[in-house]
């Protein structure tokens, strides 16, 4: 993925935001964070009382509030939503957008005509895409339902959700099952049968109104036979079964959301932060690498609040000595920068993490997080190949012939093969899409 500086051309938000934290993608552009202006250079804060970029300063309160996208609730001034939108303002705990325009996207966009959405990348109504037909855009598929995103150029479901016709659902409707990118279909009138009857054959038996073959075998020319199963992460067809609790998603065996491939089984996903055990298969957090069982912090780099963070070299003996938001640590005689600091470019700033899967805050259960995130030892969590910008977990794009190997999700009909985003086997790299050969042979052809 090409990361874009704050005013460069950009596709999507995470091109903007590996270059400056907070940024977004918006008319093809970089755009800085909300609460924050840019100065020809770089992102600077609107308002230079509040130390977050996230925040606005609210006169009438005397205080930082934080910044809040159209369509938001939980406003109570109106300048928390013009900080985000220009224009935008308060009404009844919601921001809302000026005039005729709508929230939408994140920002106040013009209502589209049919079979048009509005996306913000682009700044414009763009085509609306049905779920499993081919996207670029997330926002292309959300015309048909809210959690609809664009994955590996298909409009699917987000979550692991299925698509039932009208909506998105953990799963499909009685008499119907999972078909290709999550959209369910119907059971054949041959696969059909009425419940407790005995009409299903070959070993099948009647559940739920379908012919089921028992577990560890599946259906194979009309028989139930067994089948040799795949282990996580390897590849495989809707014809074979996964290991354990591991599903054949996109010609994979992948653990479900939430966990993660430890010695060849699906485990739950544990973060242990710097300082934290790693003795029982923990995965170390915030830069921190394991070591005789001990999340430990490379060389170089110093535990702040969990995360590793460049050691700070200035040398002290009281906290006068030192920039703001640190102090002077007394035993090491260096000035340490204060809890929810984190050193940068050699000052203090407010902890933001950089990572793909990056804690956003605390929680006991999911129901606290981020739409989107999970709560994974007491932290919310984006899922694995997503970041947390403008407010939701969103995926991570890789562009053609970039790398994939961390769950980045490739554009247009691009897959990810060996880590890298190539066309599938018999199809080729034409203009920013994947073509089949004979299509582009009879292209060349008819112009000789």
């Amino acid at each position: 993925m090409t990361t874009r500086l704050p005013g460069e051309s950009c596709h999507y938000s995470e091109q903007c935001i590996a270059a400056e934290p907070g940024s977004f993608c918006q008319k093809l552009r970089c755009t800085c964070a909300q609460g924050m202006k840019f100065n020809g250079n770089s992102c600077t804060l609107r308002d230079t009382k509040c130390a977050n970029y996230s925040y606005v300063w609210v006169p009438e309160v005397g205080q930082c509030m934080q910044v809040l996208s159209p369509g938001t609730n939980g406003c109570s001034h109106s300048v928390q939503c013009s900080a985000a939108v220009d224009g935008a303002y308060c009404s009844r705990h919601k921001c809302m957008c000026p005039g005729k325009l709508i929230s939408i996207d994140g920002i106040c966009g013009e209502k589209c005509q049919e079979n048009m959405t509005f996306s913000a990348i682009v700044g414009k109504c763009i085509s609306a895409v049905k779920p499993g037909r081919q996207c670029q855009y997330s926002s292309q598929c959300q015309a048909s339902d809210a959690e609809m995103i664009c994955i590996r150029g298909i409009c699917r479901c987000s979550l692991g959700k299925v698509f039932t016709g009208d909506r998105c659902a953990e799963n499909c409707l009685q008499g119907h099952i999972v078909g290709n990118n999550g959209i369910c279909k119907q059971v054949p009138v041959v696969s059909a049968c009425p419940i407790g009857s005995e009409r299903c054959l070959s070993g099948s038996s009647c559940s739920s109104g379908i012919c089921e073959c028992p577990f560890g075998t599946i259906l194979k020319s009309g028989d139930c036979l067994l089948e040799r199963r795949v282990p996580v992460g390897f590849p495989c067809n809707s014809t074979q079964i996964c290991l354990g609790i591991a599903n054949c998603i996109d010609g994979i065996c992948q653990c479900p959301m939430g966990m993660v491939i430890q010695d060849g089984k699906c485990r739950d996903f544990m973060l242990s932060g710097a300082g934290g055990s790693c003795a029982n298969g923990e995965f170390c957090n915030g830069g921190s690498i394991c070591t005789k069982s001990i999340c430990l912090c490379p060389t170089g780099t110093t535990s702040q609040n969990g995360v590793c963070v460049p050691e700070q070299k200035s040398k002290c003996s009281n906290s006068l000595q030192c920039g703001e938001n640190s102090y002077c640590d007394h035993r090491s005689g260096l000035c340490i920068c204060r809890d929810g600091h984190q050193y940068w470019n050699q000052s203090c700033i407010p902890t933001f993490s950089r990572t793909l899967i990056s804690p956003i805050k605390t929680c006991k259960i999911s129901a606290d997080c981020t739409a989107g995130a999970k709560c994974i030892a007491n932290r919310c969590h984006c899922p694995a190949g997503e970041i947390f910008t403008e407010g939701r977990c969103q995926m991570v794009f890789a562009e053609p012939g970039e790398s994939c190997f961390n769950g980045e999700t490739c554009i247009s009909n691009y897959v990810c093969i060996n880590g890298s985003c190539l066309c599938p086997d018999g199809e080729v790299s034409k203009d920013g899409n994947c073509i089949t050969e004979d299509t582009e042979i009879k292209k060349y052809t008819s112009y000789q």
